[in-house]
């Protein structure tokens, strides 16, 4: 996961992201992380561990959400961050106790990793405005290789105003490619 990740800096540093990939905090300690998802007793698996010893979010106070993406329209979230929101969704009855979120928005929507016994590990977007969080990536992982290559393909782009945009079509083919049996790619 951690060389995929990489990727994504990479192509975020060739597509000029600079601001986005400055702002990515030194990752955390493995029994940090535990310890501080134990405040909200959830068990984290493999994946939380190495993404957040990989990177702990991103900070900047004088940068923009849009600079700050890592993917179009989703900044990383820091594992505080991460306990704060879980903390102030984890009561509305379209969350679940168990999802974390890794990635914002900032308008309260979210990517966020099933830590639950039935979707260990899957990574879902919770929209607020949705009712239904369907699965987007079986894992972390997943999700870190399918972004990698949309980036290394051109799929994933700055547009004229400075923002990461998408190619619709081609990253959603690529995404059902590399992520096969989620329906969210193949069911229109």
């Amino acid at each position: 996961m951690i060389r995929d990740l990489e990727r994504v800096v990479a192509g975020l540093s060739a597509l000029g992201r600079t601001v986005a990939v400055g702002a990515l905090r030194p990752g955390l300690d493995r029994k940090a992380i535990r310890d501080q998802l134990a405040t909200i007793n959830l068990v984290p698996e493999d994946h939380i561990l190495t993404y957040f010893n990989w990177r702990n979010g991103a900070g900047d106070s004088s940068a923009t959400i849009g600079d700050l993406s890592l993917i179009p329209g989703f900044y990383p979230l820091s594992l505080e961050e991460s306990v704060t929101n879980y903390r102030a969704f984890r009561d509305d009855p379209r969350w679940t106790v168990g999802w974390l979120p890794v990635l914002a928005d900032g308008g309260g929507d979210f990517y966020i990793v099933d830590l639950t016994a039935a979707g260990r590990g899957e990574v879902r977007q919770f929209r607020v405005e949705e009712v239904e969080s369907p699965v987007e990536y079986r894992t972390p992982a997943a999700m870190a290789a399918t972004l990698a290559e949309a980036l290394e393909r051109g799929f994933i782009f700055v547009t004229d105003e400075g923002y990461l945009d998408t190619i619709y079509d081609h990253f959603d083919d690529l995404a059902a490619r590399m992520n096969p049996g989620v329906q969210w790619w193949t069911e229109p």
